[in-house]
């Protein structure tokens, strides 16, 4: 298999990070044992991680924002749910919060050692408390993230069809993803991650490449997976034509935490 059917294999993953790897076999027109020497050689050479849950933070009652600053000096906390480094020589960072008051102090103490924002982007939005149900399977798909259906159910006593429509919709609602951790260096790719305040345009313009949306009231977060970066020039084309107010960022590496340890801990006395 070529580095080209490599990058087909980690977009699917980026796509839908429980896919299981018969259906994805099929999807790519190889055999279930071919996928599996590629999956486990991609593993051994480091381009495949592992996978992460990603949360929308207005799922379990906080808000959230996004900061972009210059690289030249890194910025950690555990309040940062998603980290993109940007060959513009960014690094944006998606911040969360109890509160709006809490995220404007989290953005300015970014600013106070990153220095001035080149781009902010809080978007509207109405955070929700989850049932405990749901509570339940989230902790479930962070500890495995790619555990079938079936086996979150008996984890969580629960309905199997319950399971399977309650993460199918939390998908679709942009409140979960799952997100392999890739070394896009090593696979020579790309990422865009756009920002917009128009999200239905947008997704019309990153259908063949989009991964997943964090969506709110009032707009998008697309993150699309685009191979080299000579395409990515394509759809930032389509997207500046989409909404001309977008702001594009090309990531060429991506952290993602996965639910807040405080989130986690509750978890564990549900």
């Amino acid at each position: 298999m070529s580095e080209e059917d490599d990058r087909k294999i980690v977009f699917s993953l980026l796509k839908d990070g429980r896919v299981p790897q018969s259906e994805l076999a099929k999807r790519l027109g190889v055999s279930p044992p071919s996928l599996s020497h590629k999956m486990r050689k991609l593993r051994e050479e480091g381009v495949l991680r592992g996978f992460k849950l990603l949360v929308n933070p207005n799922f379990y009652g906080m808000y959230f924002a996004y900061a972009a600053h210059s690289n030249r000096k890194d910025f950690d906390a555990p309040w940062l749910f998603v980290k993109f480094k940007c060959l513009e020589e960014l690094n944006v960072y998606g911040v969360e919060a109890h509160s709006l008051e809490e995220l404007e102090d989290r953005l300015e103490l970014l600013k106070e050692d990153l220095g001035e924002a080149v781009m902010r982007y809080v978007p509207t939005q109405s955070p929700r408390e989850p049932r405990p149900l749901e509570l339940k399977l989230i902790r479930a798909l962070a500890e495995d993230p790619r555990a079938t259906p079936g086996e979150i159910a008996r984890r969580i006593n629960s309905r199997l069809r319950y399971v399977s429509r309650k993460i199918w919709k939390m998908k679709e609602k942009g409140e979960v993803a799952i997100v392999p951790e890739v070394d896009l260096i090593k696979l020579n790719a790309v990422i865009l991650g756009v920002f917009s305040d128009k999200p239905e345009e947008v997704r019309r313009a990153t259908e063949g490449c989009r991964l997943f949306s964090i969506t709110t009231d009032g707009g998008s977060v697309e993150v699309c997976f685009v191979g080299e970066l000579g395409r990515g020039t394509v759809y930032v084309d389509l997207i500046r034509k989409a909404d001309p107010t977008s702001r594009v960022m090309v990531v060429t590496d991506f952290k993602v935490r996965g639910p807040p340890g405080e989130f986690k801990l509750d978890l564990i006395g549900s």
